[in-house]
Parts: C-alpha cells; structure tokens; sequence
C-alpha cells in the first residue's frame, strides 16, 4: 500500500536509522515489482540520492535495477529525462573545489558509471 510504501522511504532518508539498509533493499526489489507505487510515494528520489551518496555497498544493486528500469520501455518514463541519473553521476560532475574528503564518493560515483557503461553494446 502507499502508507507502507512511504513508511519505507521515510526510513530510508534517515541516515541514522538502523533498518535504513533494509529498507532501501526492499524500495529496490519493490520498484521492479511495482514501479508506479515506488514512484508516486517518493521511492525514486531516495534510491537515487542512495546511488549517488552511498553507501557504497548498494551501488552495484541499485545500478542494475535502474539500468533494467531504463532497458524497459514501459518504465523508462517513470525517470525524469536530464535531472534523475544526473543525480548518479553528481559525485563526478560536482568534484571540483572539493579537496581530499570527496575521494571517496567520487570513486563509488566512478564504479557506478562503469556499471552502466559495461551494459551498453556499443
């Protein structure tokens, strides 16, 4: 339902939260069961600012799920064309200025590009 959905997405965003992991797992398997829900209740955005932000252990799971949400035609119009995977790729285009400390994640942002560009034929 919605109000379980949100619920979900509401811990998520809390990076404090002990089951924030868990929950973000269970948004990834939710959007390619029922993309709408995760979409109308704000899922989307969180699984975004994740694959962007880290942790970086989720990188290569969320990566899959958004390449196969872009593969399909029918759920390829849930993502915002020009905002949503820039939000993906804000680790490497907002690295200038950013000294040591942003290292880091731009590594993790450099490993989800290549997961993306590995799939694409050519």
């Amino acid at each position: 339902s919605d109000a379980v959905t949100r619920a979900l997405v509401s811990i998520a965003e809390h990076t404090e939260d002990a089951f924030r992991l868990a929950a973000i797992e269970t948004l990834a398997e939710m959007m390619l069961l029922d993309i709408d829900l995760v979409a109308r209740t704000g899922g989307m955005r969180v699984l975004l600012s994740v694959l962007a932000e880290g942790p970086e252990e989720f990188a290569p799971v969320l990566v899959t799920t958004f390449l196969y949400v872009i593969d399909t035609p029918s759920t390829r119009a849930y993502l915002n064309p020009g905002t949503d995977l820039e939000i993906a790729l804000s680790g490497i285009t907002d690295a200038y200025g950013k000294g040591e400390a942003h290292t880091e994640r731009m590594t993790a942002c450099a490993k989800v590009v290549a997961a993306m560009l590995r799939t694409w034929s050519g």
